[in-house]
């Protein structure tokens, strides 16, 4: 697994190019429905208003005593926002009504770790979308991260959160760790030259990048691992106070498929401890892969909470589930090329 892939020009190389030459009045369908920096929220407010997905994912943990597993959405550097404002004036007076920038906007960064998002949910094996299933999944930005932990006071403001791209925030007992530094991708698939393989994929070369893309989601799947449970103490603490939070709600599942599906998700850390006692090993599967497809009817089959699905066979790309206001924030230029593995990804929401 590789940090980023060699000599790549993808669409997120090319949305840095774009990006640099929007300033000078590049034409695209994000210069016709993205002309207000505001919209990303550059000012930024002390006590941010949480995003709705937010509010009801923390309100389910907290009443659930479930933990957040929380994506990072990446920050626009100083040159994105330098850009952005450039491209401000270049529409014309800043007294003039603006239209307002794109929520689910594709800034490079963003793009890179949507990648990454979406080849761990897509690629992860049974156990690691079983344990994913025991929390609530967010992607949310470091203001909204700690207006949730109630970090709101000026002495909290000089408090850091943890550095990485995905964060454990367990509300009860209160704790916050960091998961991986950054999500992990894929090595390339290399022809014999060492170039790596862009056009013209043959089947071999496409089992190569599936079976890469599964080896990176495993590697994702033992750093989950570590951080839920490497502490057995404090994870013994969540799953107690898992159970109390459910009350007489709990249910005793006694066999892989007891309880509804809707009983599953509630009581998800119960289940899933319930499927690690069981021995031999092997008579754990079918209760891992109970929990693993509901999550993939949530994650993969739905957008998350703070990020959507799109699909894309080149540069262009199109929301998996689209909505009546959406605005375009694809190129369609045709010049892209899409790695096997990388048809699907997330984009963020960066308001």
């Amino acid at each position: 697994m590789t940090d980023r892939e060699p000599n790549q020009t993808s669409r997120r190389d090319f949305f840095s190019l774009f990006l640099s030459g929007v300033a000078i009045g590049m034409a695209t369908p994000l210069g016709a429905a993205g002309r207000g920096a505001r919209a990303f929220g550059f000012a930024g407010r002390s006590r941010p208003e949480l995003h709705p997905d937010l509010q009801a994912a923390a309100r389910r943990a907290r009443t659930l005593g479930k933990p957040l597993l929380v994506v990072r959405i990446p920050a626009l550097t100083p040159e994105q926002r330098h850009a952005i404002e450039e491209m401000n004036e270049w529409y014309g007076d800043p007294d003039e009504k603006q239209a307002e920038a794109p929520e689910w906007s594709p800034w490079p960064l963003a793009v890179e770790r949507g990648e990454r998002l979406g080849l761990v949910l897509r690629y992860a094996d049974t156990e690691t979308l079983a344990a994913i299933a025991t929390t609530e999944i967010v992607c949310a930005n470091d203001a909204e991260i700690r207006e949730v932990l109630g970090w709101t006071s000026e002495e909290d403001q000089k408090r850091e959160l943890p550095s990485g791209a995905m964060l454990l925030i367990d509300l009860e007992p209160r704790r916050v760790q960091s998961v991986c530094d950054e999500l992990p991708t894929a090595d390339p698939v290399l022809n014999a030259d060492g170039s790596e393989i862009r056009w013209g994929w043959e089947d071999p070369q496409r089992n190569e990048a599936i079976a890469n893309a599964r080896e990176a989601a495993s590697l994702f799947g033992r750093r989950l691992e570590s951080a839920m449970f490497g502490d057995a103490e404090h994870a013994a603490a969540r799953l107690d106070n898992h159970r109390r939070s459910l009350g007489n709600s709990t249910v005793d599942f006694e066999s892989a498929d007891s309880g509804s599906n809707t009983d599953v998700r509630r009581c998800a850390g119960l289940y899933f401890a319930k499927a690690r006692s069981i021995e031999p090993k092997s008579d754990q599967a079918p209760w891992f892969e109970r929990l693993a497809e509901l999550a993939r009817l949530s994650l993969v089959s739905s957008d998350l909470p703070g990020a959507r699905w799109v699909e894309t066979l080149g540069c262009g790309a199109d929301y998996t589930h689209p909505r009546e206001d959406d605005a375009p924030f694809g190129i369609d230029c045709g010049m892209g090329w899409v790695h096997p593995t990388r048809d699907r990804y997330l984009v963020f929401r960066h308001r």
